[in-house]
């Protein structure tokens, strides 16, 4: 039988984000699965390409799978990084992917849906109490925290019930 995680961590990175899962006295990096996979870091990007049949008309993908997906097509893909930098900045309203437009919320319950299916059933069962970490200062010349907040709210609100956010380390 396995152990209902008590609590999961998760960096969501710039560059690259990485997931912990504790239960009961130890924890574990999240591991992804697949031809693509980077062992516990997933990188922090994503890519959207025209697919007949795919929601909307547009299918997206997500870390190294995204990476793969521009490297193969990038003409037809548009390849999106560090979005996350965007988050504390009233300028950013969304971002233009061929006739959609997606706002930071959007991209990043995308990000997060893919980074969970790429986890082979690791994050399928996920604990009430999620810890987020969160830049300590945000980006931009003028970041608005307020709104960060709020757009970090709506990203992680279908990831789990009890979201804390804790300062990211400075190096």
């Amino acid at each position: 039988m396995q152990d209902v995680p008590r609590a999961l961590g998760l960096d969501f990175g710039t560059t690259n984000s990485v997931v912990a899962i504790a239960c009961r006295e130890q924890s574990d990096l999240v591991e992804f699965a697949g031809k693509e996979a980077t062992g516990a870091v997933f990188r922090s990007a994503l890519c959207f390409w025209h697919e007949e049949g795919a929601k909307g008309g547009l299918a997206h993908e997500a870390g190294p799978w995204a990476i793969a997906e521009y490297m193969e097509y990038p003409e037809d893909s548009r390849f999106l990084q560090s979005f996350k930098s965007v988050a504390a900045s009233p300028i950013f309203e969304s971002a233009n992917i061929f006739e959609k437009r997606y706002r930071f919320e959007e991209l990043g319950a995308m990000f997060l849906n893919r980074m969970v299916g790429h986890a082979g059933g690791a994050l399928d069962q996920r604990p009430e109490r999620i810890i987020v970490g969160r830049p300590v200062t945000y980006a931009g010349s003028r970041p608005d925290e307020a709104l960060a907040r709020k757009r970090y709210d709506a990203m992680f609100a279908g990831f789990g019930a009890d979201i804390h956010y804790v300062y990211e380390p400075l190096i």
